[in-house]
């Protein structure tokens, strides 16, 4: 039988939830699968990775809320603060998938003005 973690409420103490513990075996097979993700993701191209990095930050953006809710409770911090975490890390991937799209993007030299 598979031991249980448990996350409670330090503001009530109230249960939130419950995950199984991760064993060592397990850690090994997500650590497998993400190297063969990584290797996936090498093979798509920028313009690809920047969607899939904004998309991300869109929905996390949708759901701030809800996980911002749950940081509060498994925290006991405000509701506030636990949505604005979120908040924050939803603006974060979208300005960097942004900001690489921008880097990226062909410039055109205006030289340097010397003259011979």
């Amino acid at each position: 039988m598979a031991e249980i973690l448990k996350s409670y409420n330090p503001a009530d103490g109230s249960l939130i939830g419950e995950v199984a513990v991760t064993t060592e075996d397990d850690v090994s097979n997500i650590i497998a699968r993400a190297k063969a993700a990584q290797k996936k993701w090498a093979e798509l191209d920028i313009e690809r990775r920047i969607e899939i990095l904004t998309e991300a930050g869109e929905e996390l953006a949708k759901r701030a809320r809800d996980i911002g809710t749950l940081l509060s409770m498994e925290m006991g911090k405000s509701l506030s603060r636990g949505i604005g975490e979120v908040s924050g890390s939803a603006d974060s991937v979208e300005y960097v998938a942004l900001r690489v799209k921008k880097a990226l993007e062909p410039q055109v030299s205006q030289g340097y003005g010397w003259r011979s």
